[in-house]
């Protein structure tokens, strides 16, 4: 792959691979969408509450992503090739 410098002398910052916007985490959420799945166990169901000291809960929601983790893996992989690292080709050192 060739990158072409643009006219006039700017530089472009594209990323190595694929197109130049990547929509936050956030964007890509999907209401009860889930990046994982536990299976069914034998073990009775408790709340946090049993289970952890109220003065040790945070009541605040904390906002989390609702993604698949097929699009959170994607989504991270895409945002790592936007940087050049030495797996994605030879890095000039000079001398």
């Amino acid at each position: 792959m060739t990158m072409q410098a643009q006219p006039g002398g700017r530089a472009s910052s594209a990323p190595l691979l694929g197109n130049g916007t990547e929509p936050t985490i956030f964007e890509m959420s999907v209401a009860g969408r889930s990046a994982l799945q536990l299976r069914t166990t034998h073990v009775p169901a408790r709340t946090l509450e049993e289970l952890v000291p109220t003065s040790h809960l945070n009541p605040d929601v904390i906002p989390l992503a609702e993604v698949s983790e097929r699009d959170l893996v994607a989504h991270f992989t895409r945002l790592s090739h936007r940087q050049f690292a030495v797996d994605l080709g030879a890095y000039p050192l000079g001398s």
